[in-house]
């Protein structure tokens, strides 16, 4: 399918070694673990030189919600296409629907990306899938069905945007590829650390957020995400890195944005386009 008519919609986003969420292969970045480590050889995708110069880049690159700016966000095409593109990770929303199960949308209600209506928390799996994402033709997915699209050796970034620990945790855990749970909200990200242990988190913070490197470290995150002016403002990254969090900015649309992050030395660039690196 030709993505190019798509454009970002909107709202913001954006395991310890025994239980299979530490790095697979110690020669490469995870996106919850420190930065300086070259990428290996990578996947294969549809435009070599495209991928090589993705790969040569000195930060983690973050497909926000499937590269929500070239593809239907969060939707399973997308993360296919963000896979194809290069990046190093993908990133999601996760909510929970009337029938318990975890699906992959960002809004609390359906109406801004899908041909429905109504409130997601109100809507089974069965009628998610009749939905059609931005006229792509894409349903809104299961998290399994995500899941199932994301090749092995691209990282996961999960956010849970509902208190679904207990659903989606089992599913996040069943894969093989490394895991990072991300959140604004200290309790889910609190429910995380006292039931699975092993897994690595991520706390999600903007401006406003009171002091945000103190309330991740005492979360036991692994990771920091910062919107973009935060990120950018003086000395919050090394601070970060001296806390020991690896640092991951959102959201990055272009490379006007990317290169001040690169300088100040983020770990990630959580972006909607694949070309800001």
């Amino acid at each position: 399918m030709d993505y190019s008519k798509f454009t970002v919609y909107g709202g913001i986003g954006s395991g310890g070694p025994d239980d299979g969420h530490s790095p697979s292969d110690p020669s490469r970045r995870g996106i919850g673990y420190s930065r300086g480590v070259p990428r290996t050889p990578g996947r294969e995708v549809s435009d070599e030189l495209f991928r090589d110069a993705v790969q040569a880049s000195d930060v983690n690159l973050i497909a926000h919600r499937g590269f929500a700016g070239e593809a239907p966000d969060n939707t399973v095409a997308a993360m296919v296409h963000a896979a194809d593109r290069g990046a190093d990770a993908v990133e999601f929303d996760v909510r929970r629907c009337a029938s318990g199960d975890p699906v992959v949308i960002h809004d609390a209600t359906v109406g801004r990306v899908t041909d429905g209506t109504g409130r997601v928390d109100a809507m089974t799996v069965d009628d998610l899938a009749a939905l059609d994402v931005l006229g792509s033709g894409e349903c809104v997915p299961t998290l399994s069905a995500v899941l199932d699209a994301v090749p092995e050796g691209v990282d996961v970034n999960a956010e849970l945007k509902d208190p679904v620990v207990e659903s989606a945790l089992p599913v996040l855990r069943s894969v093989e590829n490394d895991v990072l749970v991300s959140s604004f909200d200290p309790g889910v990200l609190a429910e995380v650390r006292d039931a699975h242990p092993g897994v690595p988190t991520g706390f999600l913070c903007t401006a406003a957020t009171p002091d945000p490197v103190e309330r991740a470290v005492s979360l036991d995150c692994r990771a920091i995400h910062p919107e973009v002016d935060l990120a950018l403002s003086g000395g919050f990254v090394d601070r970060a890195h001296d806390a020991g969090l690896t640092v991951n900015a959102w959201t990055v649309t272009d490379r006007e944005t990317a290169d001040p992050l690169r300088e100040a030395g983020v770990d990630g660039l959580i972006s909607d386009r694949s070309d800001v690196v």
